[in-house]
């Protein structure tokens, strides 16, 4: 019943609301992490507006920006994404330090992305450390 529903909401820790829309939620980011670094971003305006993976895709971008100041002391971090036929590529370049080979268990919360990306790697490019993930979309049902 609707009572049940309610009492059981209750219960739950409280968690601060956080957007589901990735470039609102990297627009929140931005200003929690201002003064430490600047997280600049490009994401087309139909990404995460109109499908589930909103909240999916804001996560991981969110685990790898956060995971990119952490550990690896990156100043800058330049969020893009582009559509693809079958799904979202994300791209996440930052200036920081963290080599791939620092182990994957540097802070990169590998098993949220083994979980929901199709594929992602880290790899180290010039001076840059650069992220890349890919969703696929779910349909809408």
């Amino acid at each position: 019943s609707h009572d049940t529903e309610r009492m059981e909401k209750i219960k739950q820790p409280y968690q601060r609301p956080v957007s589901r829309i990735p470039s609102q939620r990297l627009n929140e980011l931005k200003k929690s992490w201002s003064g430490l670094a600047e997280i600049i971003h490009d994401l087309p305006p139909e990404i995460g507006t109109q499908s589930a993976d909103g909240d999916v895709i804001s996560q991981l971008i969110e685990e790898a920006v956060v995971n990119s100041i952490r550990h690896g002391g990156a100043k800058e971090i330049y969020v893009s994404a582009k559509k693809l036929f079958n799904g979202i590529e994300v791209t996440v370049r930052d200036n920081g330090n963290l080599r791939p080979s620092s182990g994957a268990s540097t802070g990169l919360g590998s098993i949220l992305f083994d979980t929901f990306t199709k594929n992602w790697s880290r790899v180290r490019q010039g001076e840059e450390t650069v992220v890349t993930f890919m969703i696929e979309e779910t349909q809408e049902h």
